[in-house]
């Protein structure tokens, strides 16, 4: 049995028959590419293990942002040139 190995690229640069279904398997195939399953296992392990320590680092920083209670404050002289609505917004 011979399988062919179809990439998204591969699919864009072939002959269009019917360009929904075609559209349809080439977004398929992107998807799959995008969540590593076209790479080896142990790349794909890999794979994951990062993007799980960068949504573990995206939480930290995100949770570190919503406890940040820093002000800053300006004085007029240094909001010049600031448009006038952005200035009525932090006043």
């Amino acid at each position: 049995m011979v399988v062919k190995r179809y990439d998204s690229e591969h699919l864009r640069s072939r002959k269009r028959l019917n360009v929904t279904v075609d559209d349809c398997y080439i977004d398929q195939v992107r998807d799959f590419e995008r969540q590593g399953l076209n790479l080896r296992p142990e790349l794909r392990d890999e794979a994951e293990r990062l993007k799980t320590r960068i949504r573990e680092l995206c939480n930290v920083f995100q949770n570190n942002l919503n406890e940040d209670e820093t002000a800053l404050q300006f004085t007029t002289e240094e909001l010049a040139g600031m448009h006038p609505n952005f200035i009525k917004v932090i006043v």
